[in-house]
Formats: structure tokens, C-alpha cells, sequence
């Protein structure tokens, strides 16, 4: 459900017809309410165009996702409608622009090693793990979603899609919870941020896994 939370939604329907996720739909199905067919989510459920989009260049996957200092979540929520579909993958079927925003995360070494890895394997493994989806929701539904062991969630400031105001719901679900949020970090905080995240992760295991 975390695409349909307000951080990601609010405005895109039209003002008379605020949409309110319901928990107990289809989660795709409510997507599709929301987003435009382009949207990354919808795309991976819609034929294997974006399978193939992302095998033509395994590379420029790479390059113009894993990026450091697009933008921020502060200026992410002001752009309008139209700009907040998330056609990321869309986006494959025009050339590549000559400069991109941000900066690249990856070394030139762990570009390589990326692109020859998904050259090999292409991307619809991963891909299969969102076109399940709605199998996994009907799953879920009577199951216990309660997790019952000590947890740690790191978030990120600037990541655009899973938002450090989406942690605030998981105290209903997990009892012992101890949340982060690093500062002026994107999606990739493991490898924008790897000092901050190792460090985190070292703390809360010496407290709470003593030796």
C-alpha cells in the first residue's frame, strides 16, 4: 500500500475526488485510480515493455537512477500533478539526456560490475517481485502483521517514495521499534550513505545483540 500513502498522492486526483486508500482493495487496482498507465508500478504490470526498455541498456539504468542530490522531498511535493506520476521507466524510450541532475552514486567499477550482472540476468526477476503485488495482498489479509522481535528502521530525508512520515504508522505494528532518519539523503541511503548506515546499524546491534 505504501505508493497509495497521502506523502504520494495527495493532488493527483481531480479536488472534488480526494482519494483515501482502502486497505481491504486491491492495491493495484486503487493505483490505477490514481496513477497513469506510465507510472513504474503500472508499467511492470502491463506486458514486458519495461522489461525490455531497462534490458536495452542495462547501463543507463543505472546511471540515471542511482543519483545523489536530484532533488529534495521539500521540492518534490511542490511539483504539480503531472510531475509526481513516477515514469521513471517511461522515461527509457527518449535518448538519453546529455546531463543528468544530480550526482552519479556509483563508482565506475560498481557501474560495471551493475551492468554486467543485469546484462546477464535482465530485470524481470526483480520485476516479478511488484507484478505479485496483489497475490501478496490477498495473502496477507487474515494474516498477523504484527512483528514481535526488536526492530530497526533507517529512513532517508529526501527519499521521495518511501518517506521518513511513512515510519510513523509502523509503531502500530511493531512493539520495540527504534527509528532514523539520516539527513539530506535519497532513496539509495545504503550507498549514498554508507558511513551513516553502517554506524546506525553497529549502535543498535551492540545495544540490543550483546555478544
Amino acid at each position: 500500500m505504501l505508493w497509495l500513502r497521502p506523502s504520494l498522492t495527495k493532488g493527483l486526483t481531480a479536488p472534488d475526488k480526494p482519494f483515501v486508500a482502502n486497505p481491504a482493495k486491491d492495491p493495484i487496482a486503487q493505483m490505477r485510480e490514481v496513477y497513469n498507465p506510465d507510472m513504474y508500478v503500472l508499467m511492470f504490470e502491463n506486458g514486458d515493455l519495461a522489461d525490455r526498455l531497462m534490458a536495452h541498456d542495462v547501463a543507463r539504468v543505472f546511471r540515471s537512477n542511482m543519483r545523489k542530490g536530484v532533488i529534495t522531498a521539500a521540492q518534490y511535493a511542490k511539483l504539480p500533478p503531472q510531475a509526481r506520476h513516477m515514469t521513471f521507466i517511461k522515461a527509457l524510450e527518449q535518448p538519453e539526456p546529455k546531463t543528468l541532475p544530480g550526482k552519479l552514486i556509483l563508482t565506475p567499477d560498481e557501474l560495471a560490475f551493475y551492468a554486467e550482472s543485469f546484462g546477464r540476468t535482465g530485470f524481470t526477476p526483480g520485476i516479478n517481485w511488484y507484478r505479485n503485488l496483489s497475490r501478496n495482498w490477498r495473502a496477507g489479509l487474515n494474516v498477523d502483521q504484527t512483528i514481535k522481535v526488536p526492530s530497526l528502521m533507517i529512513g532517508a530525508e529526501d527519499d521521495v517514495v518511501l518517506s521518513p512520515a511513512m515510519m510513523d504508522e509502523m509503531d502500530a505494528y511493531i512493539a520495540d521499534l527504534e527509528k532514523h532518519v539520516i539527513a539530506g539523503c535519497g532513496h539509495w541511503s545504503q550507498q549514498e550513505k554508507p558511513d551513516e548506515v553502517t554506524a546506525l546499524m553497529v549502535d543498535w546491534l551492540k545495544r540490543r545483540v550483546p555478544a
